[in-house]
């Protein structure tokens, strides 16, 4: 019974985090901010906090993939307790780059090709 408990918290946990994927972000975020290193600039944190920022509102809109969120589980995984200048440069940077708006010009969609339908034959 206990384990049909657990199966069914972790369901709704991931449906949640499904509908709301900025939830386990910002819990991420949390921890990085109660764990900065001394020599985090103040600069720094705000840098990081304007990316997470634009991060977060493309996220909310969908327009995030997973990769982003799998960079940030594995730096702070790395970071061993405390996050320093480097992981927040880092982390800085997964952000902006995923916040980014994509290339003028560039498509999710697959090329499509450029020679032209053929018209059906006459039936004899």
């Amino acid at each position: 019974m206990a384990a049909i408990l657990v199966l069914i918290c972790i369901a709704v946990f991931l449906a949640y985090v499904r509908r709301k994927p900025e939830a386990l972000t910002d819990l991420m975020m949390r921890q990085v901010e109660r764990n900065f290193a001394s020599d985090v600039t103040l600069e720094e944190k705000e840098k990081l906090r304007a990316a997470y920022a634009d991060f977060r509102k493309r996220l909310q809109e969908r327009r995030v993939g997973s990769e982003p969120v799998e960079r940030l589980r594995s730096i702070l995984s790395s970071a061993g307790g405390s996050i320093g200048r480097d992981q927040v440069r880092e982390l800085t940077q997964v952000f902006s780059g995923a916040a980014a708006p994509p290339p003028a010009g560039a498509s999710s969609r697959a090329p499509t090709s450029s020679t032209p339908a053929l018209a059906p034959s006459p039936a004899p």
